[in-house]
């Protein structure tokens, strides 16, 4: 019984919520239809001219979602309501990636066919312009960038050049190095002419030329790495020069009017527009009712819960004497209504016998006092009349007569 009566609950739920969603689906429809007409128009964009030099094809997916990001942005879609002349909540732009190629379709819908055709290709152009302006901005950043690192290495160049009192050190290293090997030949050499004092001279000077070898030849290769630096920062500098001069290049051709392709403007059909309404209604009313009915369910098992509390381990719930006391009552109570049933048919059997022998015994009695009256009129005794009314005992009829008599009263009490 109860799964009957859940079931019986749950099909009238869900027969009501079916009417009132359906009727909210059939109003969100209504309204769709009553709204006026909008037009839509398009234009395809051909994104992968704008990646930048260098970039490979695997590239290519972050750039389309950069632009389809763009073209939700306030400031595209400012500037988009500006150069059609209506409000930003005119209109309304999707963009659709044609596969896993490099063009995208802009979709714009307006109430009118020139507003959604200015639409679709102004937010392109505006949306390639963004992404392209981030490029150059990118580009412009990393050359400035790469001139402030260059500008470093130059003014560490000129400190080694003051320390090292404007001489090239490694000039400087090898010619000390020369000097101090000359030296030491013309003093070991033989044919030289020199006297021994003179002899030692050289050999102490080329000895102090050789020790001060280590300090220029540290000074000679600090020098040499500061300037291959200045160099590769000069060539960095003319790298991020030539990219961002093509990023401008890029950002030229891409937002130039012929870089999209432009399709007519045509009236939107309501019927996608209603199907959606009447689906998006039909869902939330759906929605809104299971949670009310869950809601309501919490409610009653709350509630339930807060008249009936929980029994503790070993003992019987509260009530469940009183359960089985009213079982108990309720089967002594069927027992007994039948045994007053079958009473009550025995005694409807009884008053049925008695009935049937009371009328037996009436018309026995009957059939008597009609026989004596004919008996006494035939006889011609003393103009006794008989009863008029069959089954009335004559006055000397006897026992049985009165019996009979009694027996129909009684007969007919018994059947009132």
């Amino acid at each position: 019984m109860e799964i009957l009566s859940f079931l019986r609950l749950t099909g009238r739920r869900v027969v009501g919520l079916s009417v009132v969603a359906g009727l909210a689906g059939s109003g969100a429809g209504y309204a769709v239809t009553r709204s006026p007409a909008t037009y839509e128009a398009s234009a395809t964009v051909f994104v992968g001219q704008a990646l930048p030099a260098g970039n490979s094809s695997f590239d290519l997916p972050a750039l389309v979602a950069d632009f389809q990001a763009a073209l939700a942005l306030a400031p595209v879609i400012a500037n988009t309501a500006d150069a059609a002349d209506v409000g930003p909540d005119e209109f309304t732009v999707a963009a659709q990636r044609n596969g896993d190629g490099s063009t995208v379709r802009v979709i714009a819908t307006a109430p009118t066919a020139a507003t959604a055709e200015t639409v679709a290709s102004t937010i392109s152009l505006e949306a390639m312009k963004f992404v392209t302006t981030r490029q150059v901005d990118r580009a412009a950043s990393l050359e400035a960038q790469r001139h402030d690192e260059a500008d470093l290495a130059r003014t560490a160049v000129s400190e080694l050049d003051a320390e090292n009192g404007f001489v090239d050190p490694v000039a400087q290293y090898a010619a000390v190095q020369a000097q101090a090997t000359q030296l030491q030949l013309e003093a070991e050499n033989p044919g030289s002419g020199l006297a021994d004092a003179q002899r030692a001279g050289q050999l102490e000077q080329a000895r102090n030329l050789r020790e001060s070898l280590p300090q220029l030849a540290l000074k000679a290769q600090q020098y040499q790495t500061a300037s291959k630096t200045v160099l590769d920062a000069e060539a960095s500098v003319s790298t991020a020069t030539r990219d961002r001069v093509a990023a401008e290049a890029i950002r030229a051709s891409a937002t130039s009017p012929d870089a999209i392709t432009r399709e007519d403007a045509a009236a939107v059909s309501p019927l996608t527009a209603i199907m959606r309404a009447a689906g998006a209604a039909v869902l939330v009313t759906g929605a809104a009712g299971v949670g009310s009915f869950a809601l309501l369910e919490e409610r009653r098992r709350r509630r339930a819960e807060r008249v009936v509390p929980a029994p503790s381990s070993g003992e019987p719930a509260p009530g469940a004497e009183l359960g089985a006391s009213a079982v108990e009552r309720s089967s002594e109570a069927d027992t007994d209504r039948e045994g007053i049933d079958a009473g009550s048919s025995e005694a409807t059997a009884d008053r049925i016998g008695q009935q049937d022998v009371v009328s037996v015994a009436g018309e026995e009695a009957a059939e008597v006092y009609d026989y004596e009256a004919d008996a006494k009129a035939n006889a011609g005794a003393g103009g006794a009349e008989g009863p008029a009314r069959t089954g009335e005992a004559a006055p000397d009829a006897g026992p049985g007569a009165r019996t009979g008599r009694a027996a129909l009263s009684g007969a007919g009490n018994g059947r009132d």
